[in-house]
């Protein structure tokens, strides 16, 4: 009886050892009994290895920013030309004859993208057969009944693969035409047909065909004519009016 009762002294002590070793394993590695949540801790990464963190430390560069307007100096180093974003004109013509304008004042010649232009929208480009990155765009706006033509967008830079040449159109010949001739009017001194010539080729560094100058000089010769034309019928209005308001007082000729 006594051997037995100490063998089952033994097997309970034996069993006790064994249920707390047990226990003792599951505390010391709750993953191993759960494996969702060793699943999830093996998810969660460390503070420092984070990507996501890292990430958002790098600093992304700005856009760069559309200018507000450009400007540009003729080769004369005295006529200045400024386009600006939101400069507006009243017809396609004024549109088009400041860019045209423009462009010679850089030396290039810019011509309308029919490909574009169409409706309300207008875009000027380089005539350069090879790449070129200048262009004036814009579009037709109406405000309060007012039809206005606005520059929504420009890029004056031609870029290094820009083969543009300048080319003068007759209207720009005139318009330097009219300058020398109201510097000559005080001096005296006409323009002739080689001024002009030297003259444009100061300004703009190109060359002006002899017969665009010749051309040029017969339309300011008429619209000068055209213009002391109107003022005499002016001068005669006038004298009308005087003669008909004072009818007792009649003008003596000499």
């Amino acid at each position: 009886m006594a051997r037995t009762a100490t063998s089952r002294s033994k097997e309970t002590t034996q069993r006790t050892n064994a249920a707390r070793a047990t226990a003792s394993t599951a505390a010391d590695a709750p993953a191993a009994a759960n494996p969702l949540a060793a699943a999830a801790a093996a998810a969660v990464p460390h503070e420092e290895a984070s990507p996501a963190k890292k990430k958002a430390r790098v600093v992304t560069a700005a856009p760069a920013v559309q200018p507000s307007e450009a400007t540009v100096v003729a080769k004369d180093g005295v006529t200045k030309l400024t386009v600006r974003m939101h400069q507006e004109f009243m017809t396609r013509i004024e549109v088009k004859e400041f860019v045209h304008d423009f462009a010679l004042a850089q030396g290039k010649r810019a011509v309308k993208d029919t490909r574009y232009s169409s409706g309300s929208r207008f875009l000027y480009v380089c005539n350069s057969p090879t790449k070129c990155t200048f262009q004036i765009r814009g579009s037709k706006s109406m405000r309060k009944g007012v039809i206005k033509y606005v520059v929504t967008g420009f890029h004056v830079d031609h870029g290094d693969e820009c083969t543009g040449k300048p080319a003068i159109t007759q209207r720009q010949v005139l318009a330097q035409l009219k300058q020398a001739a109201a510097a000559a009017e005080k001096s005296g001194q006409p323009v002739t047909q080689t001024d002009l010539q030297e003259l444009v080729k100061s300004v703009y560094g190109t060359n002006v065909p002899s017969r665009m100058a010749y051309r040029a000089k017969g339309a300011f010769a008429g619209e000068t004519f055209g213009d002391a034309t109107s003022e005499i019928q002016k001068i005669e209005s006038l004298l009308t009016q005087f003669q008909s308001l004072n009818p007792t007082s009649a003008p003596e000729y000499s």
